[in-house]
C-alpha cells in the first residue's frame, strides 16, 4: 500500500526563480500524451467520455495541444461487427484547439466487451485496448484522532469490503492530487480499513470527498511506477525525466494487432493510459 500525492503527470514546469537567467537546454522531442481514463457510474443509463490529448513540452514552455484527425472507441463485444455504428463512438473536439475530445455512450457499451481506443495524429495511428474493471463501494468514512507525522494532521478512516470471488486492485483518490494504490492479497473477501492523513488545513464543516476506483493489475503496476517516480512532488499528468510507458502504442508500422507493444520500436511510444473503471465516492464533513 502506498500513500502518494500525485496523479499522472506529463509536463515538468519550473517556476519561482527571482533572477532572470539564460539556460541552454537540449531540445526535447515532443511526445504525444493521451489521458483516456473513463470512470463509470453504473447507476446511470449513459456515461460521458472525455479524452485529453496534448504533447510533452520542453522546460519553460506552455503545454502544446495535439489536434487529432480522428479518435474513436470501439466495443468489440462478442463477435460484434466493428463497422456497426452501434459498436463505436467518434469523439469530437467540441471546443476548438482545446485538445479535449468528448462523446457519450450507453453504460453497457463500456461495461460489456473489449474496448479499443484508436486515434490518428500527424499520419500516425495509435491503438490501445482494455476492459471495464468493477470495484466495491466505500462502506463508511470516519474521522479519527490519530496522527502520522505530527499533531497537525486530520485522520480519516476508510472502510470497505472486498469481493470474495475475484482478485481486486484499487486506486483511491483523496483529492488534491493525492492517490493511494492497494490490492486485496491479504484481505480478500474481508472487510478492511486504513487511515489516510490530511494536512490539517481543512476547516470544520468542510466536506471531504474520497473516491475508490477498480483497476486491473497492469494499471496498478503503471500507477505505482508513475507515483514512485514523482515522489509526491508533481501533478499526476506531468512526468519526471524518466517516463513510464502506459498501454497506448504507435501501431502505424505494425501489421499484426496481436503484437502492438512497440518492442521493436523502443523510442516510438506515446505517454498516457487507457482505462475504464467503476468508481464510487463517499463524503464526510470535518467535525
Amino acid at each position: 500500500m502506498r500513500n502518494l500525492a500525485v496523479f499522472l503527470v506529463f509536463v515538468l514546469v519550473l517556476s519561482g526563480c527571482e533572477d532572470v537567467v539564460e539556460i541552454s537546454l537540449p531540445e526535447t522531442r515532443h511526445r504525444l500524451v493521451v489521458e483516456a481514463l473513463i470512470p463509470v457510474n453504473t447507476s446511470l443509463n449513459t456515461i460521458p467520455i472525455e479524452v485529453k490529448v496534448s504533447l510533452t513540452n520542453s522546460f519553460f514552455e506552455t503545454i502544446p495541444v495535439a489536434n487529432l484527425s480522428q479518435i474513436t472507441i470501439t466495443n468489440l463485444g462478442n463477435g460484434t461487427d466493428p463497422d456497426d455504428s452501434n459498436s463505436f463512438v467518434i469523439l469530437i473536439e467540441q471546443e476548438e484547439d482545446s485538445g479535449i475530445y468528448r462523446g457519450e455512450v450507453g453504460t453497457e457499451f463500456l461495461t460489456d466487451g473489449e474496448l479499443i481506443l484508436q486515434l490518428r495524429y500527424q499520419d500516425r495511428l495509435y491503438f490501445s485496448r482494455t476492459r471495464y474493471v468493477p470495484t466495491v463501494p466505500i462502506d463508511s468514512l470516519v474521522q479519527g484522532t490519530n496522527s502520522f507525522n505530527d499533531d497537525d494532521e486530520l485522520e480519516i478512516i476508510i472502510h470497505y469490503t472486498d469481493k470474495e470471488d475475484r482478485k481486486d486492485f484499487y486506486l483511491f483518490n483523496f483529492g488534491g492530487n493525492t492517490f493511494q494504490t492497494t490490492e486485496d492479497t491479504f484481505y480478500q473477501g474481508q472487510s478492511f480499513s486504513f487511515s489516510h492523513f490530511y494536512e490539517n488545513t481543512i476547516e470544520p464543516e468542510q466536506e471531504i470527498i474520497i473516491k475508490i476506483m477498480g483497476i486491473d493489475q497492469a494499471y496498478y503496476n503503471f500507477m505505482n511506477v508513475v507515483l514512485e517516480q514523482s515522489s509526491g512532488e508533481f501533478d499526476i499528468f506531468e512526468t519526471p525525466v524518466s517516463t513510464a510507458r502506459g498501454n497506448i502504442f504507435d501501431v502505424t508500422d505494425i501489421d499484426n494487432d496481436d503484437f502492438f507493444d512497440n518492442v521493436n520500436q523502443p523510442d516510438n511510444f506515446p505517454l498516457g493510459y487507457f482505462a475504464i473503471f467503476q468508481q464510487y465516492s463517499e463524503r464526510i464533513i470535518k467535525e
